[in-house]
């Protein structure tokens, strides 16, 4: 049986993949498309050499009308690692967008998976900055509410400048993670980049802060991310460090002096200003 990955027209159907095949089949397989997860290649090769892996779960091995193979590259790979023929699905013909949805291969696409796909660079920070700055936009903030990785994409196409933080959350990270302050400095910057950019630097460098001026914020915030990491006593989530990293960013932006930095549950969460 003659099989063309390469059709425009969608069709499924079971097929022998041979060690062979697998491993030409791989290279259709987009450079930016995955992290290859070493554990489920092992897995997956260890079931096939011993006869447990099951054919025909209702999973596919999936190409798009372009020929690339964007689902199903850790069992390709486990054929090749095992060196014996399994027989299972194969899907042609797919739209390319597709991938938006496939979260089959025995491992969840996350969202840094699908940026990756799209030519993303820092695409693990993106996505978690993505993902907090949706729960801000949404009051979903203090919910246990997730974005859909469709919803996700459709923030990046609304505020494409958050790309522009991606270096600057990076360079903050030693004190306090990427994510959260990717959304923060994003936010902060559509106020006043300027001192957006200012902010940042004096959260990483700490130099010039004082608890009698506008960098009291700043200053409390740094102090108690850099003793909590120090002491490992307790775990500061990212959702406080949002929410108390803009209450720093208010006191600063607004020129206010504060002496305590805190927030408790019965409270609002603060809006950038």
């Amino acid at each position: 049986m003659e099989i063309n990955v390469h059709t425009k027209r969608p069709d499924t159907f079971k097929v022998k993949i041979t060690p062979a095949m697998a491993a030409e089949w791989l290279d259709l397989v987009p450079v930016e498309q995955r992290i290859l997860r070493e554990y489920l290649i092992r897995n997956i090769a260890t079931a096939i050499m011993a006869g447990q892996w099951i054919n025909h779960t209702g999973d596919t091995i999936k190409f798009d009308t372009n020929g690339a193979c964007f689902d199903g590259q850790h069992r390709l790979h486990g054929i090749v690692r095992a060196q014996k023929s399994v027989v299972t699905s194969l899907a042609v013909g797919c739209p390319p967008e597709s991938i938006m949805v496939v979260d089959r291969d025995m491992a969840k696409k996350t969202m840094a998976d699908l940026l990756r796909h799209r030519g993303e660079g820092h695409a693990n920070l993106l996505a978690g900055g993505l993902g907090w700055l949706w729960r801000y936009r949404t009051d979903n903030i203090n919910s246990q509410s997730s974005p859909t990785s469709q919803e996700l994409i459709e923030v990046l196409e609304a505020e494409p400048e958050i790309r522009n933080w991606m270096a600057t959350a990076h360079h903050c990270s030693p004190i306090l993670p990427g994510t959260p302050c990717l959304a923060i400095l994003h936010l902060a910057g559509q106020h006043d980049a300027e001192a957006a950019a200012a902010f940042a630097e004096k959260l990483h460098s700490g130099t010039g802060l004082s608890r009698k001026n506008n960098t009291s914020g700043i200053l409390l915030l740094r102090d108690m991310l850099i003793k909590a990491k120090a002491r490992r006593l307790y775990t500061i989530g990212s959702r406080l460090k949002l929410i108390l990293g803009i209450k720093a960013w208010n006191a600063f932006h607004q020129g206010c002096t504060i002496k305590v930095l805190r927030w408790v549950k019965s409270e609002d969460v603060p809006k950038v200003r």
